[in-house]
């Protein structure tokens, strides 16, 4: 690597790490120079980014499946390399943290684009791994994870389960348990994303709507703001409704008895002493 200032390099092997236009404070500070220095001990808010040219490796297509023009770019990704396991959702995890999504299988056309690309990045950089997709049958159907539909060839003849697709080395597709982990058979990821710098067949201006009335700030708030009064829940709230579990039926039998009973031994007391009263009344009247 070039751009180095004087007496940069420095730190042999204790620094493995490289900023460019250091800030002030370090000894060498040479603007657009860059310097190495710690992984560990020095921190920055900025950083420098880069993303893939995924020129060669995108498709245009209209889908059999849908009618619907899609822009495709694919990629290859595998496991970190202290990864034990590698699930359909930890492929799913990968392709996100790169900038994409796991790769839909939508239709042939589509397809044998996947598996030509496959065949290209294994003959070039000799890496020979099985790949997750991102078709599945959880529903007893093929379908993608990201909602477009699966009607290509390599998808048919799903067993019955939870299972999820991905393509070996040589080309061949299989279908797996979506749980399955072996890093000895699968440890690749085919990832997409949307391609932004091709124009889909979509117009770009829409007509103008007919008759748009501009509302004033004042109809708006009248417009939200709601009668608390007129809602479901306060009508609900006056609303006694019929309850006809036995359960509930016993609960209100035992109150309705407590409530009599206790009324009916007020009056029962009440009557005693009535009772009392017109005895010693009457045995007055007869002195």
């Amino acid at each position: 690597m070039t751009g180095y200032p004087t007496l940069q390099p420095n730190g042999g092997t204790s620094q493995n790490c490289a900023v460019i236009n250091a800030f002030s404070g370090p000894t060498t500070y040479v603007p657009e120079k860059t310097q190495d220095t710690t992984c560990s001990t020095y921190y920055s808010t900025d950083m420098l980014c880069y993303t893939e040219d995924y020129s060669g490796s995108c498709i245009t297509w209209t889908s059999s499946a849908d009618s619907k023009q899609r822009n495709h770019c694919y990629w290859l990704t595998s496991k970190t390399p202290d990864a034990t396991s590698w699930t359909v959702s930890d492929a799913m995890q990968k392709c996100q943290c790169e900038g994409g999504s796991l790769a839909p299988i939508i239709d042939d056309n589509q397809s044998t684009f996947l598996l030509k690309l496959l065949t290209t990045i294994i003959s070039s950089t000799g890496t020979d791994t099985g790949a997750w997709l991102a078709t599945h049958n959880i529903k007893g159907t093929p379908a993608n994870w990201n909602g477009d539909p699966s009607i290509s060839t390599i998808s048919a003849g799903a067993p019955v389960g939870e299972y999820c697709q991905l393509v070996s080395g040589g080309g061949t597709v299989t279908w797996r348990p979506c749980s399955y982990d072996d890093v000895t058979v699968v440890y690749g990821a085919l990832c997409y994303k949307e391609d932004l710098t091709v124009s889909l067949s979509i117009p770009t201006t829409a007509p103008a709507p007919q008759n748009t009335t501009i509302l004033t700030a004042e109809e708006i708030r009248k417009e939200l703001i709601i009668n608390p009064q007129e809602t479901n829940a306060f009508r609900i709230s006056k609303i006694s409704v019929y309850e006809d579990r036995p359960t509930a039926k016993s609960i209100g039998f035992v109150a309705v008895s407590l409530l009599v009973g206790f009324f009916a031994f007020i009056v029962i007391l009440d009557c005693q002493r009535l009772e009392q009263c017109c005895r010693k009344r009457s045995i007055n009247d007869r002195l």
